[in-house]
């Protein structure tokens, strides 16, 4: 449910309700609607609420899809709280976490051989 992921989102971004209201233009109140599922956003706050938080539109709307913007293949329910997380993490902990993953998959590859 579209009210569910944001709220979900916002919590993992460490955003107050305030301050994804004020990037939105709208009243705290406003935006807690959205969170209670009372309200809808417009097609405008729903860009920026994607873009601020670093998701599709169609996977905050439908929860289906790429779940972050660029990225690749989709994300069953169950795994979006991690991708949610690594989405928030700065570029040179991306970085970092790729590299610990090629080396994780390296050495999962070699177990195998053995």
């Amino acid at each position: 449910m579209f009210s569910e992921r944001l709220k979900q989102l916002r919590i993992y971004s460490g955003a107050s309700q305030k301050e994804i209201a004020e990037h939105l233009g709208i009243t705290p109140n406003a935006y807690r609607k959205y969170e209670y599922g009372e309200r809808k956003p417009s097609y405008d706050a729903l860009i920026k609420l994607s873009d601020y938080l670093n998701v599709s539109v169609d996977w905050l709307v439908h929860g289906e899809n790429d779940l972050a913007i660029g990225g690749g293949g989709d994300i069953e329910d169950c795994d979006y709280e991690i991708a949610v997380r690594i989405s928030m993490l700065s570029e040179e902990s991306r970085n970092d976490l790729e590299k610990y993953l090629s080396m994780l998959e390296s050495r999962d590859a070699q177990m195998c051989q053995s």
